[in-house]
């Protein structure tokens, strides 16, 4: 499972408006939810996952979250990918006492009990790629942010 596969236009977001960390990921999962993409218990347990263990992430250039949860709450694979309007804070995932700017939120709704990893090493890739990042953030449209990530991997 690559996680270019993942990704499609219908489900990337652009100039997302939300004050906080829980409005964003409930957005995303709203609609996710809507698409039947994922069941009904799916967006409780990923505010409930963020709060236990945040996924805030610092590169050298962004703030980017990527929530997720387990499996049993996903109906299909798929990453919704939404660049916020204002960043939101995230807590880190490598010190939760700590708020990065995030600007970028990338929600996994993942069948596969070892796609998290796999997809996570490969967005890893993208994130520590100074140029991939600027592309994220500037796109003007979702399919223009959906053809530099499938011509990218």
């Amino acid at each position: 499972m690559h996680h270019s596969d993942l990704i499609s236009p219908e489900f990337i977001f652009l100039n997302v408006s939300a004050s906080t960390d829980m409005e964003a990921i409930s957005i995303l999962a709203d609609y996710l939810f809507d698409k039947k993409v994922v069941n009904v218990s799916f967006k409780q347990a990923v505010l409930q996952r963020e709060e236990t263990s945040p996924t805030g992430l610092q590169t050298k250039s962004a703030g980017i979250a990527i929530p997720h949860t387990d499996i049993e709450h996903v109906n299909r694979n798929i990453i919704a990918i939404g660049v916020l309007k204002e960043p939101v804070y995230f807590c880190s995932m490598e010190d939760p006492q700590r708020k990065i700017e995030t600007n970028l939120v990338f929600m996994l709704a993942l069948k596969d009990p070892h796609g998290h990893l796999n997809v996570l090493k490969e967005l890893m890739m993208v994130f520590q790629d100074e140029e991939a990042l600027s592309h994220l953030t500037s796109s003007s449209t979702p399919e223009e942010l959906y053809r530099y990530l499938r011509n990218r991997s």
